[in-house]
């Protein structure tokens, strides 16, 4: 940055306000670049508060950029040498506020979900695509004359391709809504508790919190409220054996604000 150039009376202090910028050009690009290494984690999103910081950051030093080609070396002197020294301040306290104890990013639990990786083999596509078809027009049915659609099974014997429907469907979803309603992938498998079952919705929703309560009881309702907060929630359960019934897992469907329940048995 060839700017900010002064007499030789003064020249220390444009420098000294040279040398603050390029301190916070750096600390600007450093951040930048741990968050973008961050969020290439599901679910990692920076924090507002960095992202304002990082267009503050642009913002000023941009403005110093355009104020030191405007400046002249005969014009150091009186309020520019008081503007210079404020502006080396706030530069410097800009840079410490770049440095963020807790952290850049947060854990948006509405983007954390991934795509799941389907065969390119698949069994009898025809079907495969009129099933698909059926299950995302039952999911997407909610304009106001419609039946309200909240629980939907899958159900065959083994190798028929129920698990395959699941993840084209839960796909989709995620392409659909690029991630902003909440989508959950359980796979529950034979000899599954209550306990078991609720402990992994917990993990699915990243509610550690909830693993360690043993109180079945409690974490339904737990559960139950989680999944209301986050609103518009498809919840997938796969390969289901076991009879649980919803209100004691703590699966709110069919309620304000309710999750719609799509499984295979």
């Amino acid at each position: 940055m060839d700017w900010l150039k002064g007499n030789s009376v003064q020249d220390h202090k444009p420098q000294q306000l040279k040398r603050k910028a390029r301190a916070l050009h750096a600390r600007a690009a450093d951040v930048n670049n741990e968050i973008e290494q961050e969020e290439l984690q599901p679910g990692k999103r920076r924090k507002r508060e960095v992202d304002n910081w990082l267009k503050e950051v642009v913002d000023q030093l941009q403005r110093l950029e355009l104020r030191g080609k405007n400046l002249s070396a005969s014009k150091w002197g009186g309020n520019s040498t008081n503007q210079t020294a404020w502006l080396t301040e706030h530069i410097g306290e800009l840079t410490k506020q770049g440095s963020f104890p807790q952290g850049f990013t947060f854990y948006d639990h509405g983007s954390s979900s991934v795509a799941l990786v389907t065969t390119d083999i698949k069994i009898n596509d025809n079907t495969l695509h009129d099933n698909k078809r059926k299950v995302m027009s039952w999911l997407m049915e909610d304009n106001d004359n419609a039946e309200v659609i909240s629980i939907i099974g899958i159900y065959g014997s083994g190798g028929v391709g129920k698990t395959m429907l699941l993840k084209e469907t839960h796909n989709e979803l995620l392409e659909l809504f690029e991630c902003s309603r909440r989508i959950y992938w359980v796979s529950v498998s034979h000899g599954i508790t209550l306990p078991m079952l609720q402990d992994k919705i917990a993990e699915a929703m990243d509610l550690n919190y909830l693993i360690t309560e043993k109180n079945a009881i409690r974490k339904a309702a737990s559960l139950s409220y989680e999944l209301k907060q986050r609103k518009n929630v498809f919840l997938f359960l796969d390969d289901v054996w076991e009879y649980f019934p919803l209100e004691e897992v703590g699966i709110p469907v069919g309620e304000e604000n309710g999750c719609k329940l799509i499984l295979t048995s």
